[in-house]
C-alpha cells in the first residue's frame, strides 16, 4: 500500500545542523525525474571533489526511503538537487525549503513559482548546477537569502497547520497557465 500525504504540516520540518550532504531524487533508472542529468551531475561533483575543487561531501538518493527518513535527511542536508522535468506541485522541494535546505532545480513551471530564481537553471546546464552545488557546500552563507526566500515561499503555500496540498496547488495553478 502506498500512502501519499495530502497535507504538509510545516511544524513537521525544521532547519537542523547542516552538514556537507547533497540529496537527489532522480537516480532511479526509468523514472521521469531526469536520471541521466542527475547521474552526470553526481559524477561531475565527485570528480571535481577528488581534484580538490570542493571538500568531501555525501550524496544520498532518496528513492525508496520512507518519509520519516527523508524528513531527517532534509533537516541535515545543505542541498537538494531536484532536476525533475515532469512535476505537478513539487512537494519534495517545498519540504526541503521548510527544512532550510537549498533547492537547486530546472527552470520549468511550476518550479518557477516555488523556487527562488537564482536556484533555477536552464535544462542541460550541468556545469551551472555543479558550480552552484559546490558553492552551497563550500560557502553556504552566500545562499542565505535564497534559503530564507525558499522557506518563505513554502510557508506561504502551506500557511496554517496541515494546509492542504490541493489548496496550495490551487493557489499557484492560475499563475501557471500559459507558462509551460
Amino acid at each position: 500500500m502506498l500512502v501519499i500525504p495530502n497535507a504538509v504540516d510545516p511544524a513537521n520540518f525544521s532547519a537542523g545542523e547542516k552538514r556537507r550532504l547533497v540529496l537527489t531524487n532522480g537516480l532511479e533508472a526509468g523514472s521521469e525525474k531526469n536520471p541521466e542529468d542527475t547521474a552526470a551531475i553526481a559524477q561531475l561533483l565527485h570528480t571535481r571533489a577528488a581534484r580538490g575543487h570542493t571538500g568531501p561531501f555525501d550524496l544520498v538518493a532518496l528513492e525508496g526511503l520512507d518519509h520519516g527518513r527523508v524528513r531527517e535527511l532534509l533537516t541535515e542536508a545543505r542541498v537538494l538537487l531536484f532536476l525533475s522535468t515532469h512535476e505537478g506541485l513539487p512537494l519534495l522541494p517545498l519540504e526541503a525549503q521548510l527544512s532550510g535546505t537549498l533547492v537547486l532545480g530546472i527552470r520549468r513551471s511550476p518550479m518557477t513559482e516555488c523556487i527562488p530564481a537564482r536556484c533555477l537553471f536552464d535544462f542541460g546546464d550541468l556545469e551551472g548546477l555543479v558550480r552552484a552545488t559546490e558553492s552551497a557546500l563550500d560557502e553556504p552563507e552566500a545562499w542565505e537569502a535564497e534559503i530564507a526566500a525558499g522557506m518563505g515561499i513554502a510557508r506561504r503555500l502551506f500557511a496554517g497547520h496541515e494546509a492542504s496540498v490541493l489548496e496550495a496547488w490551487l493557489e499557484i495553478a492560475p499563475r501557471l497557465r500559459g507558462s509551460a
